[in-house]
């Protein structure tokens, strides 16, 4: 087992290569190109002072997901995944909740949370499908970080049976659970893994994408499909 200090490493250990990282309907993205961008967007996150804070994610299955997670890393931000599927109050709720002092959302949600950009409180940056990210609106205030620089992510559990609530996982929890599903599963850089579960669960955290910073490629599942997965099997009002 390679010893990494951030799940950032699982991408900048390939930084150069020209192999192909992720595919995406038409699009191959090789790791040299991911790191290009992901090395962009980290630098217009430290320039906007978006450093060892709270960032919540709200996209789909997307490469501009990925790019956003591993950006937030570089920079020495917690990933806070929202899902996409949520009203305008459960956004809220959770960017409150989390302490968040910026979203990052694909350019097709930027017109929805500017709306709320108010109650939200939070700077808003936008990213496109060609992983180019600008920021479309400030903080309005500085919201404290509760939790300290090891939390690489914070997801939420169901709410099933009452209100979700944040689970805090390390750096260390999450290349040591990746390393071992590489192990368990045998894979090697020949293998290639199908993402189907949303990428704000937390097995998308640990079993996909950063899988496949150990030379592997990601299939994520459409868009499409994973809108219908969720509008399936969206959590029931209490």
């Amino acid at each position: 087992m390679e010893q990494y200090a951030s799940v950032a490493d699982f991408l900048k250990q390939h930084k150069s290569s020209s192999l192909p990282y992720c595919f995406y309907g038409a699009r191959k993205i090789a790791y040299s190109e991911m790191h290009a961008a992901v090395e962009s967007f980290s630098g217009l996150l430290l320039s906007a002072g978006a450093t060892g804070q709270n960032v919540a994610l709200f996209c789909e299955n997307t490469p501009e997901y990925i790019c956003a997670y591993f950006a937030n890393a570089y920079a020495g931000n917690t990933n806070i995944p929202i899902n996409t599927a949520l009203t305008d109050p459960e956004i809220i709720s959770e960017v409150e909740y989390c302490d968040c002092n910026w979203i990052i959302c694909r350019s097709e949600h930027a017109a929805r949370l500017m709306k709320l950009a108010g109650s939200l409180g939070c700077g808003i940056i936008s990213i496109d499908n060609y992983l180019h990210a600008s920021i479309i609106c400030n903080p309005q205030s500085r919201r404290v970080r509760q939790n300290d620089s090891s939390i690489a992510v914070m997801l939420h559990t169901s709410g099933t049976t009452g209100n979700p609530k944040k689970v805090m996982l390390t750096h260390e929890n999450l290349i040591a659970n990746t390393w071992s599903n590489i192990q368990s599963l045998s894979l090697t850089k020949d293998d290639k893994v199908l993402i189907v579960l949303p990428m704000f669960f937390g097995y998308c955290h640990t079993g996909a994408f950063p899988i496949c910073g150990h030379q592997l490629t990601s299939f994520p599942f459409t868009t499409a499909v994973v809108a219908k997965w969720k509008r399936s099997f969206q959590r029931p009002a209490l």
